[in-house]
């Protein structure tokens, strides 16, 4: 039986909010240690969100739905989003594709 939508969504959020995850891609042992809005799970989403206008539209409306507020305001500037980027690697995104293929063709018992 093929795994469902609701698990492996639960596996991938228990990977976000996973310590040793954020620590095998951020780029430098001092990011993502300080309790910030702009946090590792988060900027994780926003990247996988399909994005089609500008960056600060986007974050604008990103934090309006995550924070359920009626009209968009500037939580995070495109300045904090580029530096919080940086130090994010890109193969963090190559190990959550292959987690959901693996959950996907080889799901558990």
């Amino acid at each position: 039986m093929k795994n469902s939508i609701k698990n492996i969504y639960e596996e991938l959020n228990n990977t976000l909010n996973s310590f040793l995850f954020m620590d095998k891609y951020r780029l430098s042992k001092t990011a993502f240690i300080r309790n910030r809005t702009l946090n590792f799970p988060t900027l994780i989403l926003y990247l996988l969100n399909l994005r089609k206008h500008s960056n600060q539209v986007e974050l604008d409306q990103f934090f309006k739905e995550v924070n359920n507020e009626k009209e968009a305001s500037q939580v995070i500037t495109k300045s904090a989003f580029f530096q919080a980027r940086k130090q994010l690697s890109f193969a963090a995104f190559i190990q959550l594709n292959e987690q959901i293929i693996i959950s996907l063709v080889y799901p558990p018992p």
